[in-house]
């Protein structure tokens, strides 16, 4: 759908097309330091983490260490698991930020009450940081949980 406003169109779907591929493209490349984060984050030396049976326990001393040995123990594709589960993570991320803020950037202006400034794009990016976190909370789990797996202990054999 269309919104016209001052004789300058705003496509809803193309923004939502751009934002998808554009994500399906960061996500491959971010990918291998997404999984190095991811790990990093799930390990604890002060406490017991209850883990699911065969779950993998990484010890990595920093990013740097992270990516050395995930490519020892996994080869240069052990860098890019879990980028079955990113690649609609941040599709769906980027797709609902870019097409919900413009959405709602023009839909705030279309009331009067405020003018193209900066009160706009803070509500607006406030808007469009809700739709975002929200749509992206169950693709974060799945993509978590494909990450913090390895070769040898695979839990889930796909992000469906």
């Amino acid at each position: 759908t269309d919104l016209k406003k001052d004789g300058e169109a705003v496509y809803f779907f193309k923004n939502l097309s751009a934002g998808a591929l554009s994500g399906a493209i960061g996500a491959v490349f971010g990918s291998p330091f997404f999984l190095v984060k991811a790990r990093l984050q799930g390990q604890s030396k002060f406490h017991a983490i209850k883990r699911p049976q065969g779950a993998e326990v990484y010890d990595y001393k920093g990013m740097f260490d992270g990516f050395r040995k995930i490519i020892k123990k996994e080869k240069i594709a052990g860098l890019f698991r879990g980028v079955d589960a990113a690649v609609p993570r941040v599709m769906a991320g980027s797709a609902a930020q870019l097409s919900s803020y413009n959405s709602c950037k023009n839909l705030v202006i279309s009331t009067g009450w405020f003018t193209n400034e900066v009160y706009t794009y803070v509500a607006s990016s406030m808007v469009a940081g809700l739709v975002v976190t929200t749509v992206m909370n169950p693709f974060d789990v799945v993509s978590t949980r494909m990450y913090n797996q390895s070769k040898g202990n695979l839990l889930y054999s796909s992000p469906l």
